[in-house]
């Protein structure tokens, strides 16, 4: 498929003055192993920003999917979550922390501030087949 070799992946989580910014990295390595993080800003607005291209940076958030079984409800989440060709994805910083992948809205759901997804691509349905595959 040429169009899932466009996806381009933008990850990124605040860092809140009460949070060890090196729990929030682990949160982000459990969901997104290979995405490289950087700690942008000043306190108390500090944010960890990671970017990528292809689908190997979401395989890890693929298995999870799997093996919790939860990938029908993965795919309604990304459904309602789709503007375009870009999906906005979120999720549950302390969850994450301990490996689940754990839906959460943009504010206020998540008491630390969600972990934001965003993905483009130009064929947004084979990423949804692709990533919620075996439904």
């Amino acid at each position: 498929m040429t169009a899932m070799q466009n996806v381009r992946i933008k990850v990124t989580a605040s860092v809140n003055p009460t949070e060890d910014p090196s729990k929030v990295l682990k949160a982000l390595k459990n969901l997104f192993p290979k995405i490289e993080f950087r700690l942008v800003g000043e306190d108390p607005f500090k944010i960890y920003i990671g970017e990528a291209e292809g689908l190997q940076p979401l395989e890890r958030l693929k298995d999870l999917w799997r093996v919790e079984r939860i990938r029908a409800a993965a795919r309604e989440y990304m459904r309602r979550h789709r503007v375009g060709g870009v999906y906005t994805l979120f999720f549950h910083k302390q969850a994450a922390y301990v490996g689940r992948a754990s839906f959460a809205e943009a504010e206020g759901e998540s008491p630390l501030g969600p972990i934001s997804l965003e993905v483009s691509c130009d064929d947004p349905d084979s990423l949804l087949s692709w990533i919620t595959e075996g439904i």
